[in-house]
């Protein structure tokens, strides 16, 4: 991309900004949109949490549309992995 590397103080400042507890902290919606976003986005940051969310006919569209939006990245080798 042609940008320098970032320095280790930058990286761990990074981290420090992308973990889990400090987004949930620190989640923000504006005026305007607090009507159509789940205040709950963030919940406990388990994996499988989903689980006690979804029922099993949600999970199943859930699954479906997934890979409907993804049908060509999935033809071309795209490849994830779901957690329980």
């Amino acid at each position: 991309l042609g940008l320098p590397q970032p320095s280790t103080q930058d990286l761990k400042s990074m981290l420090a900004h992308c973990a889990f507890d400090t987004m949930k902290s620190n989640y923000y919606v504006d005026e305007e949109l607090k009507d159509r976003v789940n205040p709950q986005h963030f919940r406990e940051g388990g994996v499988g949490g989903w689980q006690t969310v979804l029922s099993s006919k949600l999970s199943e569209l859930v699954d479906w549309a997934v890979e409907e939006q993804l049908k060509e990245e999935l033809a071309e080798g795209l490849c994830f992995k779901y957690c329980a």
